[in-house]
């Protein structure tokens, strides 16, 4: 659904917490139901804060209603400053705050309004979810507001992302509220902070590591130069170095992919598949993508079985595409046309088969070029794909399908006429009457 052309999206999750909180008023369905729809309407008021102040800067926010409460996020190329970021934290408890003193004011105006039980009861749920709830949010404790607001003061004051300050406080803060709201009774408050606790703990140690990490980006450069000079041995030192020494997850990938490719460059192919296979594992095809896909094109035939062993254990476009290429480097022809027809390469196919199409006319595969290059054409005609049509349908002897090929390049826009004639692919139709005819009539 959308309000206020924002898009809103409810989780399963959302309602099962809010039935949990409403669930001491089973015996009074009433009761259960206007709790649920107080704490729906007020949670959704608070996202609607964020996302009208993320508008109001440009950005397309839309929100998910789910376990924890409330998100608003947005996709944009736009980078949000950290004082817009604080206007957009404050706008959400201030959007609840604004409607608890809508509330009291009706209350002030008019008492007899919610002069009865559901009534009574209405108004203390309101100003308890808007009023108590916004205040809470605004305890200096990531992800709630209130730790946005100090990570953005931070990166204000120490002009870079990523500071230790904010989590550490929030662990302290977190952990704190937790024990105390523990020792109250409030045990979904002292639940709720301990998550938090938890998630800021690993936050904290995932930053120091990364700041920690940032001393190892000579050595990573380092690792990266060995792999351009080709030198697996040096290459797999450094990376298992960089693996001992990194702690960040982002340090250690990059450190798994360059051991990867030192020891395919030292013809390690048993190691080079365990540690490819634990590279995987971990951080997904698309790192095992970029491992594979930094060689050259004549290096591709070697490392084969890998980028196959890669593929199929993920069938990403990705790394489909990349071992169509291994394929064709191979001169795996036959095998490379049918892995392209697959649906999830999709969005790649046009170009591979153009691909395929230049590579087998270069190895003489006649036949099976002219297939790639009508599929090629199918998929989206252009003047250079049906000129290679008819060569390598000319080179295979087929006058009459060469000259067809020949009409359509032309019919394209294919105009270096002289170039047509000169073409040695040719040599076997210029004495055709329909090539003579071809030619002079385009001229």
């Amino acid at each position: 659904m959308k309000v206020f052309g924002i898009p809103v999206k409810v989780d399963f999750t959302f309602l099962l917490v809010a039935a949990f909180l409403a669930s001491s008023r089973l015996s009074q369905p009433v009761f259960f139901v206007e709790l649920l729809l107080v704490v729906f309407i007020s949670i959704l008021i608070h996202e609607l804060g964020h996302a009208l102040v993320c508008r109001a800067f440009g950005l397309s926010p839309q929100i998910q209603l789910y376990g924890m409460g409330g998100l608003t996020s947005w996709s944009s190329n736009i980078r949000v400053s950290p004082l817009k970021n604080i206007a957009i934290s404050l706008a959400g408890p201030f959007a609840g705050f604004l409607l608890a003193g809508i509330i009291l004011s009706i209350q002030n105006r008019f008492p007899d309004a919610l002069d009865s039980e559901i009534g009574r009861q209405l108004y203390r749920d309101l100003m308890t979810v808007n009023l108590g709830w916004g205040i809470v949010n605004l305890l200096p404790v990531l992800p709630m507001d209130g730790g946005h607001v100090v990570d953005s003061i931070e990166e204000i004051i120490t002009k870079k992302t990523g500071g230790l300050v904010a989590p550490t406080l929030s662990l302290l803060v977190a952990a704190g509220v937790a024990l105390w709201a523990f020792k109250a009774g409030w045990f979904f408050m002292g639940i709720l902070m301990g998550v938090f606790a938890w998630v800021n703990l690993n936050a904290l140690r995932q930053r120091y590591q990364a700041n920690r990490d940032q001393d190892l980006t000579g050595p990573l450069e380092q690792a990266r130069e060995s792999f351009k000079q080709r030198d697996g041995s040096s290459l797999v030192r450094q990376a298992r170095e960089l693996l001992q020494t990194a702690g960040s997850a982002e340090f250690k990938c990059a450190a798994q992919q360059l051991l990867v490719q030192g020891l395919i460059l030292e013809n390690n192919s048993e190691e080079a598949k365990k540690e490819l296979m634990r590279l995987q594992a971990i951080n997904g095809p698309a790192a095992a993508e970029e491992a594979l896909i930094g060689f050259e094109k004549d290096e591709w035939p070697g490392i084969l079985p890998l980028i196959e062993y890669a593929y199929r254990s993920s069938k990403t476009a990705g790394l489909g595409a990349l071992y169509t290429q291994a394929l064709i480097g191979a001169h795996r022809f036959p095998e490379a046309l049918q892995l392209i027809s697959d649906p999830s390469l999709a969005h790649y196919n046009s170009g591979l088969y153009v691909l395929l199409q230049t590579a087998a006319f270069e190895a003489g595969e006649f036949d099976l070029s002219a297939q790639a290059g009508t599929l090629a054409n199918e998929r989206g005609r252009a003047p250079y794909i049906a000129y290679n049509v008819a060569c390598a349908h000319a080179r295979a002897g087929r006058t009459d399908e060469a000259l067809e090929w020949i009409k359509r390049a032309v019919a394209a826009g294919y105009d270096e006429i002289e170039s047509l004639k000169q073409e040695p692919d040719f040599v076997g139709l210029r004495d055709h009457p329909e090539f003579t005819k071809l030619t002079t009539k385009t001229t």
